[in-house]
C-alpha cells in the first residue's frame, strides 16, 4: 500500500530565502506520518537551494523541476507577467521501498515531473503537473503528450496525476449539465482526460475559496482509497488544502537494522565512579600477566557500566539528528491548535494556532543550532556538524561496487577485504636486526606511571570520538577519570615492565577516509 501526499501552492521558498516555517512543518509532517509518495506544487524553488534543505530525510529520492523557460516560457502577448522565481514541481519518494524507482521524461513548455516505480511486473506513474490558469493550447498540448507516453509500452502502467490545473470553470463531479460552461482551454483539458480513461478522484473543494483546483487523476481508479482532502492549513500555510490517499500495491520495505547503546544521559555517573573505585585492583591486576589482566579490567569495567547506564534499542532512523521528541510535541501543539482553530474560527483560538506555529520554528532553529555547536568537542569542525552534513547528504561512504585491480567485489564483508589487502601491501615485512642490547642502564628508563597524570589525560578525552575494540565509550572515561586513573596506572607499569601489549591495545578499528580520484578504485 503506497501512501501518497499531494500539495499545492506550497511556497518553500519567498525568494531569495527559503521559508524555514514551511520548511520544519513540512519535514515535521513526513516525519510523523512517513508517507512513501510527496507530491509538491508551486515550490518556487530554483537551482541554488539543495534538495536535501527541502526534505531533510534521506531516505527519500528527490525529483524536482524548477521554473525555467523551458518549463513555463513567457507570453508572447504579455512577456511582463512572467514570474521568474514561481511554479516549480517537486516529487519524493521513500527510497526503502523495495522497488525500482526512475525518472520519467517529460515535454517541454508545461511544469512536471514524473517518475516510476516498478513492483514485481506492476508499474506505477506518479506525476505532478502544475499549470498557470492563463496559459494555452500549447501548455495543453505539451501536457497531455506527456501524460500519453505514459501509455506507451506492452505491460499497462497505474497512472496517478497530481497537481493544481487551474481549471477554474470545471466543477467535479462532471455531468452533461455542466459541460457547457466551461471555458475553451478548460473543455480541451476534460476532454483529453476522458480520452486517456483518467477519472477525477476529487469532487470536494480543494481551495480557500471554495473551489476544486486541484486534480488526482488515474486510470486505475479501483487502487486508490481513502482519498481525503483536508481542509484548512494542516500542513502549511497555503490557500490550497492537503490531500492524501492510499494505493494499493504489493509494496515491501526494506527494514533498518536496531542496535543496542547506553543512555548516558540516564547514567548514574556518581555511583559508577564509586564502584570502581571500591574494586580491588591490585588482587586483580598487578600479579597476572597483562593480557590477562586487561581482560579482568574489561569484565568488570563493562559489568559496572551495564549495572549504572541504561541500554535503549534504536532504529537507524533517517530524520535529522536534531529533530527529536520536543519538535514533534511542538509540532502536535501545533496541529491541536489549528483544528481547535477550524472548529471554533475565534481569534483568541486563531492567536493561539499563529503562536503555537512561531514556537514551533523557534524550537526548530534552536535544536538545529545547537546540534551544530557543540562546546564538548574541541574539533575545529565538529562531529555533530558532519552528523548534520550526512543526514543532508545523498552520497554514501562506500560505494555498492569496488575494484581493486581487476578484483570486483560488492558485499560489505568482501569490500573490507579488499580494503585489508590494500593496506596489508603498503607495508614491508618485519626487519630482523643482531644487535647485542646492553641492559646495564635500564633503570635509567623507567617511566612513571603517576595517576594524577593519567586522570588529567583522561579528562581531555573528546567524548565524541567513537570507541575502539574495547567498547568503552569516551564519555566512561572522561566522566570517570579519576576512579579510572588507578587500575589504568596499574595496567600500564605492568605491560612496560613485562614487554607484553595486550591483543586490544595492538588492535585498530580502520575506517578508509576518501580523498580524491574515483570511489570506486
Amino acid at each position: 500500500m503506497y501512501k501518497v501526499l499531494s500539495r499545492s501552492h506550497t511556497f518553500l521558498c519567498n525568494q531569495p530565502h527559503l521559508d524555514y516555517t514551511k520548511k520544519y512543518e513540512l519535514n515535521a509532517y513526513i516525519a510523523a506520518h512517513k508517507p512513501d509518495v510527496v507530491m509538491l506544487n508551486e515550490t518556487w524553488l530554483n537551482k541554488s537551494i539543495n534538495s536535501r534543505e527541502i526534505i531533510e530525510d534521506p531516505s527519500y529520492d528527490i525529483f524536482r523541476s524548477d521554473r525555467s523557460q523551458s518549463t513555463h516560457p513567457a507570453d508572447p502577448d504579455n512577456p511582463k507577467k512572467f514570474r521568474k522565481f514561481g511554479g516549480g514541481v517537486l516529487i519524493a519518494v521513500k527510497s526503502d521501498i523495495d522497488a525500482k524507482i526512475k525518472r520519467v521524461s517529460v515535454r517541454k513548455g508545461a511544469e512536471m515531473v514524473a517518475i516510476e516505480t516498478t513492483i514485481g511486473k506492476n508499474k506505477f506513474v506518479f506525476c505532478t503537473v502544475y499549470r498557470v490558469g492563463t496559459l494555452g493550447e500549447t501548455n495543453h498540448d505539451s501536457i497531455m503528450n506527456s501524460i500519453k507516453s505514459f501509455y506507451r509500452g506492452k505491460n499497462l502502467r497505474n497512472i496517478f496525476v497530481a497537481g493544481d490545473l487551474n481549471l477554474s470553470s470545471v466543477t467535479w463531479p462532471l455531468d452533461n449539465t455542466n459541460l457547457t460552461s466551461l471555458s475553451r482551454i478548460d473543455r480541451l483539458f476534460v476532454d483529453s482526460f476522458d480520452e486517456l480513461g483518467l477519472q477525477q478522484l476529487i469532487s470536494s473543494p480543494t481551495h480557500l475559496k471554495g473551489k476544486t483546483l486541484d486534480v488526482f487523476l488515474t486510470n486505475s481508479g479501483q487502487l486508490a482509497s481513502d482519498i481525503t482532502v483536508h481542509s484548512g492549513q494542516l500542513l502549511c500555510k497555503s490557500d490550497h488544502f492537503l490531500i492524501t490517499c492510499k494505493i494499493k500495491a504489493n509494496k515491501k520495505t526494506k527494514r533498518c537494522p536496531r542496535r543496542r547503546i547506553y543512555n548516558f544521559k540516564k547514567a548514574n555517573w556518581a555511583q559508577l565512579n564509586e564502584d570502581i573505585s571500591n574494586v580491588p585492583w591490585y588482587s586483580l591486576i598487578d600479579t597476572r600477566e597483562a593480557e590477562s589482566a586487561w581482560q579482568n579490567f574489561k569484565i568488570v569495567i563493562h559489568s559496572l557500566i551495564d549495572k549504572h547506564i541504561p541500554q535503549i534499542t534504536i532504529q537507524d532512523s533517517f530524520s535529522p539528528p536534531w529533530f527529536d521528541s520536543d519538535c514533534f510535541a511542538a509540532h502536535r501543539k501545533k496541529i491541536r491548535a489549528h483544528t481547535k482553530f477550524k472548529e471554533t474560527k475565534t481569534a483568541s483560538s486563531e492567536l493561539a494556532w499563529i503562536s503555537s506555529r512561531k514556537n514551533f520554528k523557534n524550537l526548530c532553529c534552536e535544536k538545529m543550532r545547537d546540534n551544530l555547536y557543540n562546546t564538548g568537542d574541541p574539533a575545529l569542525i565538529t562531529k555533530k556538524f558532519w552528523s548534520h552534513v550526512k543526514s543532508n547528504a545523498k552520497s554514501h561512504r562506500l560505494p555498492e561496487c569496488m575494484h581493486r585491480q581487476e578484483t570486483y567485489r560488492s558485499s560489505p564483508l568482501e569490500k573490507a577485504e579488499l580494503f585489508n589487502k590494500h593496506f596489508h601491501d603498503q607495508f614491508t615485512g618485519p626487519s630482523s636486526y643482531n644487535i647485542d642490547i646492553d641492559w646495564t642502564n635500564d633503570q635509567q628508563f623507567e617511566v612513571n606511571f603517576n595517576p594524577a597524570r593519567i586522570a588529567n589525560l583522561l579528562r581531555n578525552v573528546n567524548p565524541n570520538k567513537a570507541s575502539g575494540p574495547d567498547g568503552i565509550d569516551g564519555k566512561i572515561l572522561k566522566n570517570c577519570a579519576t576512579s579510572l586513573a588507578e587500575p589504568l596506572s596499574l595496567l600500564f607499569k605492568l605491560s612496560y615492565n613485562s614487554g607484553d601489549v595486550p591483543k586490544d591495545w595492538r588492535t585498530a578499528n580502520v575506517v578508509p577516509v576518501f580523498k580524491k580520484k574515483k570511489k570506486k578504485k
